[in-house]
Order: structure tokens, then sequence, then C-alpha cells
């Protein structure tokens, strides 16, 4: 490479001393170049700051305006995927929050009804079966309830979140605090009302925040 490019030099350099470009370039285009020779071509040109009138400018020129639709097509279907993908995510989130939502909004309305029906009703020998059944329920809906509130937590934690967990968490002190699975235990219709009230606020929560959004 080294000799070729001395070899060019000085065939250039006897035209210099009359300079044209014509001249320059005829000097080039007499000796059979190779790839090597081409490469030669531009470093000469670039260096001696000369216009060079090959004919690989107008290939470079070509293959840069063929070049430039391709890339722009293949930077549109990245583009194009990546926007899809985001969407069916963004989409499938807010499914499954819905979904999740309005299964907890079922365990509470469930939840709600028994607990009503446990404390309204004192412990006696003909309702002993159903107390204790309805205590089983009970603490078998307060499990599946939590389960649903760390599920939420994953995917929304926010202002309404946090209301829902202080809610859910005061209407299971509420429901199996003071005399829960005691023989002792008496009626309450405060309690109930208070059971309710909880539970409202959990629901208004749950189709406003999470599953009308």
């Amino acid at each position: 490479m080294k000799e070729k490019c001395n070899v060019l030099n000085n065939k250039i350099e006897t035209e210099i001393a009359s300079p044209t470009t014509t001249n320059i370039v005829s000097t080039i285009n007499s000796e059979k170049l190779q790839t090597d020779d081409v490469i030669l071509k531009l470093v000469y040109y670039t260096n001696k700051g000369t216009e060079c009138p090959c004919p690989i400018q107008s290939d470079i020129s070509t293959s840069i305006t063929l070049f430039i639709p391709i890339l722009s097509a293949l930077l549109g279907v990245i583009v194009g995927s990546t926007i899809n993908y985001l969407h069916w995510k963004l989409t499938r989130k807010k499914d499954n929050l819905s979904k999740v939502s309005q299964s907890l909004l079922n365990l509470i309305i469930e939840l709600e009804e028994i607990s009503m029906n446990y404390w309204l009703t004192s412990p006696n020998r003909e309702s002993e079966n159903t107390v204790i059944k309805n205590e089983i329920f009970i603490k078998s809906k307060q499990l599946q309830v939590q389960k649903h509130i760390n599920r939420l937590e994953k995917t929304k934690k926010d202002k309404s979140f946090k209301k829902l967990k202080v809610l859910s968490d005061d209407i299971f002190e509420l429901i199996t605090g003071e005399d829960f699975e005691s023989n002792k235990r008496r009626a309450s219709k405060h309690k109930v009302q208070q059971i309710a009230s909880k539970c409202s606020e959990i629901k208004s929560i749950l189709i406003i925040d999470y599953i009308n959004v």
C-alpha cells in the first residue's frame, strides 16, 4: 500500500507543476487502480484539499441515497413495534387491575353480608352451628381479601390504594375484634352499622378508582 501511494504521489506531483483537475484525474485514471488504489485517491485528494472528481463519488452518493429510505423504513418498523408492544402491555395491565378489583369488590360484598348477619345474632344453642359457620367464612374471606390487596399493591400504589389498605385493616379489626368467637358475645347493632360504613367506603374506592378507569 505504501509503495503504491509513493508511486501515485510521484506521478501526480509531476502534474502539479501545471496543475489542472483534468491532468490529475488523467494521471490517476491512466493507472489501472484496484480497490486499494481507490482508497489512495481519496486519501490524496483529502490531504491536498482538492475535490476528487473520481467516479467513486457518484457511487457513494447513490449508495447513501438508497440507504436513507431503507434506514427510515427500518426505524419506522422498530418504532411501530415498540409502540404496539407498550400499548399491549398497558392494556393488559389495566385489564388485570380491573379483574382483580372486581373480584375484590365481590369479596367485600360477601364479607359485609356474613359479618352483619354474624353481629346481628347473639350465640345460643339453636344458632350455634350457624355462628360457627359464619366465623369460618369470615376468616376465609379475610384471607382472600388480603391476597387481593397484596396483588393490587404490585400494580397501583397511590393515595387511593393507601386509603384502601387502611380501610381493609380497620374492617378486619372491627369484624374480628372484641368478643369475636366468644360465647359471651352479644349482638351489636352499632357494630353492624360500622361494618356497613367501612365496606361502603371500600366499595366506592374500588368502583371509582379501580374498576371504572
